[in-house]
């Protein structure tokens, strides 16, 4: 992979909070930086496609959701989700919509 060096400028509160999740993943700064770049630029992308989905079709109807979720379990490709799975997805939907700011837990490991 060929890296890029370049230069940039934070505030110092932003910096001391970077310096720190970087430690408590274990990574170095620069690291965390890109990896933190990468994260955002793909929840950019994502949201622009939920926003190209939602004007060509509308909002996600919720009924037409649940039946295709009865179809595909009786076609054998559907497991109900737990409950944590469910509210994980939620969340990540929240996310990718700008409902929410909140970060998912990262895992260490």
């Amino acid at each position: 992979m060929t890296v890029e060096k370049i230069s940039i400028s934070l505030d110092e509160e932003t910096a001391k909070q970077a310096r720190a999740a970087a430690e408590i993943e274990g990574m170095s700064l620069s690291a965390w930086l890109a990896k933190a770049a990468r994260e955002a630029a793909q929840l950019l992308r994502a949201r622009r496609a939920m926003e190209e989905y939602i004007q060509l079709f509308g909002e996600p109807d919720p009924e037409a959701a649940a039946e295709m979720d009865r179809k595909l379990e009786e076609a054998g490709y559907w497991e109900e989700e737990t409950p944590e799975e469910r509210a994980a997805r939620l969340a990540a939907l929240a996310r990718i919509r700008g409902l929410t700011q909140e970060r998912p837990e990262r895992r260490a490991g």
